[in-house]
């Protein structure tokens, strides 16, 4: 008898958990600052292959989801403090991360960019010392830039946005931007302002630095949570609604 008390116990509990799950609102963090991944439009409304991916994935998981914007550099801290539920904001899988945080299974993997005027003979390989090279705080580019580039003499100047790194960029203030292959090429290589620069080759995507791919971050005692967002990128990125979302943003395969 009483251990049909307690199994009824436990599946009511699982019950309980699993309704919270569902009962409440899942809050998402991330920084609109990062085209074509996450941005704002004229009307302050928001746009981007992450925010468009996430949509879905909430409608997926049958989870009501709301986001906030939170600076890269502080979106972690966010996560712990219990501010957001989870960050969808471009970030990379990385070692260091995983102690903090932990991740979904890979939402994609684009390889890092040195963007430099088409004039610059600059590249990963021969950066010399007095180079200014931006970066975005919080970012794996910023954390490679620090370890490799900073001690060789070369300038690594942080930003809180990487459309500030532009902005200087373009009017000179920086020889090179540290970033994100495809929010270079869309955000800034496709516009009018990035018509005189280039990303010089090769271009840098070694696991050890920069990580496994992005993912979606939880905090390590969310793993329903995380199980449940799991399934639903599984759903996704097996269906055709996947290649359909990403050749809107981009001109070349999302894997």
């Amino acid at each position: 008898m009483f251990k049909n008390i307690k199994r009824v116990a436990l599946f009511a509990l699982c019950f309980s958990a699993s309704y919270n799950l569902y009962a409440q609102t899942v809050t998402i963090g991330f920084d609109p600052t990062y085209a074509p991944f996450e941005f704002k439009l004229p009307d302050g409304s928001y746009s981007g292959f992450d925010y468009d991916l996430g949509e879905k994935l909430c409608k997926q998981a049958n989870v009501e989801c709301k986001w906030k914007e939170i600076s890269f550099d502080g979106i972690i801290p966010a996560l712990q403090a219990k501010k957001i539920d989870i960050i969808l904001s471009a970030m990379a899988i990385t070692a260091e991360r995983e102690k903090q945080v932990d991740f979904s299974v890979p939402l994609y993997n684009i390889p890092s960019a040195l963007v430099v005027r088409k004039s610059n003979k600059i590249t990963p390989e021969n950066i010399k010392a007095g180079a200014n090279v931006g970066v975005t705080q919080g970012t794996i580019q910023e954390s490679y830039a620090l370890k490799f580039w900073a001690p060789k003499g070369i300038n690594v100047v942080s930003y809180q946005s990487q459309e500030q790194v532009y902005l200087d960029l373009e009017n000179n203030r920086l020889d090179a931007t540290f970033t994100n292959a495809a929010t270079a090429t869309s955000a800034f290589l496709n516009t009018p302002q990035g018509k005189d620069f280039m990303i010089a080759s090769p271009t840098l995507s070694d696991e050890k630095y920069f990580g496994k791919g992005v993912g979606l971050a939880f905090r390590k005692s969310d793993l329903q949570l995380k199980d449940t967002f799991n399934q639903a990128i599984t759903a996704i990125k097996t269906s055709d609604e996947y290649p359909k979302l990403a050749k809107k943003y981009f001109n070349f395969e999302m894997k």
